[in-house]
């Protein structure tokens, strides 16, 4: 999920502030009720995104690190996009 905010409450996640005092705060969730909870408690500026694994070109480190997740993915290895 993902607070874009101007706002300084501690939100829970990883915080990159702009010059102009915006921050996005990206916080990781394993399951949709989890996001729920967390997104809940970071308020309303916050936003749930899904990682979708087929559309996804992971690292092999963070296919190593979850291989059941990843399991979907298809090899993109040497394949072309239909012109």
């Amino acid at each position: 999920m993902i607070t874009v905010t101007r706002n300084d409450r501690k939100v829970e996640g990883t915080d990159f502030e702009f010059a102009d005092g915006t921050r996005y705060i990206i916080t990781a969730a394993s399951t949709q009720p989890e996001a729920a909870r967390k997104a809940a408690a970071a308020g309303p500026d916050t936003n749930i995104f899904a990682v979708r694994p087929y559309w996804s070109m992971a690292a092999k480190e963070w296919i190593a690190a979850d291989a059941e997740f990843w399991k979907v993915l298809p090899p993109a290895v040497g394949k072309k996009t239909p012109q």
